[in-house]
């Protein structure tokens, strides 16, 4: 697993048996993001620095250091810079390995572009060193707790990969625009569940959530992602691996057959017919 270095931006490789703990981001992808290569520039001379350091899509990365670093943790993960796209080998095991990723995270932090600012708590320089400050630090907004706010209309919310990054990590909390704290999973779990159809039990189950999935009917699973879309047809059955805890090949290019594919994957480890009143 490649993990980023939260005090020099640094690139690390690590093998599973010796994968330290580590922050992970959930986003939606911008313009600008910053790839494996142009993060591999900075270890090559202060020329590329501001180069990098410069572009808007480099604000999260630093943000998520930051973050993991006043959690204390000396590494995070972010999908844009630590998988090398290049590589079709690296794709398909960092799409298999996705939801064991998030689960295996000390922390998650969700990255809300379209959420103001000034909506929530507190920003990433005004914390005292913990992910959520106390109540008393608050700022209120008019918006919280309500299913018409900014925060139930977020573009995440509404993205096919963010479904398994929000199921999956045991200690996750959603940050503004400005890295403003907005919540946690544990004490927004009522409002996430009527925003995304998600039972609460596992939302809330932080020990066990492949037991917990397991629990649900396929058809149920699958209807948590009907509304959701990915940029590319094929993601549409790749996103939802780690859901129903089933590994194939990845091959982009076979369209709709991905996700007849992944049904018979499914079929093959559960006797579940409910996967029998979900098509295409």
């Amino acid at each position: 697993m490649r993990l980023i270095n939260a005090k020099t931006y640094q690139l690390e490789e690590y093998l599973d048996s010796e994968i330290p703990e580590y922050a992970i981001l959930s986003h939606t992808w911008g313009k600008d993001e910053i790839s494996f290569q142009d993060l591999q520039a900075l270890s090559t001379g202060s020329r590329y620095w501001d180069r990098v350091v410069g572009r808007e899509g480099f604000l999260k990365i630093k943000y998520v250091c930051q973050q993991a670093i006043r959690d204390g943790l000396d590494y995070a993960w972010v999908d844009t810079c630590c998988i090398n796209k290049s590589s079709s080998a690296e794709i398909s095991e960092a799409i298999n390995s996705m939801f064991q990723w998030y689960k295996r995270s000390r922390k998650c932090y969700v990255y809300l572009s379209d959420i103001p600012s000034g909506y929530g708590e507190v920003p990433l320089d005004e914390q005292a060193g913990s992910s959520v400050e106390p109540a008393r630090r608050r700022r209120p907004s008019k918006y919280d707790g309500t299913i018409n706010g900014p925060f139930a209309r977020c573009r995440w919310f509404t993205r096919g990969w963010t479904l398994q990054e929000l199921i999956a990590p045991k200690d996750l909390t959603f940050y503004g625009s400005g890295w403003n704290v907005l919540g946690t999973k544990a004490s927004m779990t009522a409002l996430i569940s009527t925003i995304t159809g998600i039972d609460q039990r596992v939302l809330r189950d932080s020990t066990d959530t492949k037991e917990s999935l397991r629990s649900v009917c396929v058809a149920q699973k699958m209807s948590w992602a009907a509304r959701r879309q990915t940029s590319k047809i094929e993601d549409e059955a790749y996103c939802l691996l780690g859901l129903f805890d089933v590994h194939m090949p990845i091959l982009y290019g076979e369209g709709k057959a991905s996700f007849v594919r992944l049904q018979e994957e499914i079929i093959k480890s559960s006797d579940d017919h409910t996967i029998f009143a979900w098509n295409y």
